[in-house]
């Protein structure tokens, strides 16, 4: 007899701003990190498209800060000097330094 698993991760809600901002992006992480082997299933009442949300944006200055912290992160990994090990600690010690000057 084979083990099988019947779990499966519903979640509701699956066109809102949460799930766009929070969920998938941690549902992404969680499968990379091989952390989540089980289905996902997203129910939702509206279809999905992202109209509506460019004023959301725009207002919030949400852009603005992606970009800003993305340069921040590209100089941090161009300038750093190489961290002693790989793991994510390291390299944030590294780039720490970096925009500590």
């Amino acid at each position: 007899m084979t083990n099988s698993h019947s779990d499966a991760l519903v979640f509701f809600g699956a066109t809102g701003d949460l799930a766009y901002k929070k969920i998938f992006p941690a549902l992404q992480a969680m499968v990379k990190r091989g952390h989540l082997k089980e289905p996902v299933v997203g129910v939702a009442k509206a279809g999905w498209n992202l109209e509506g949300r460019g004023a959301f944006y725009d207002e919030t200055g949400t852009i603005r800060d992606v970009i800003q912290n993305h340069l921040f992160q590209v100089l941090a990994n161009l300038a750093m000097e190489p961290p002693p090990r790989t793991d994510s600690e390291s390299i944030r010690d590294e780039k720490v330094k970096v925009l500590s000057l």
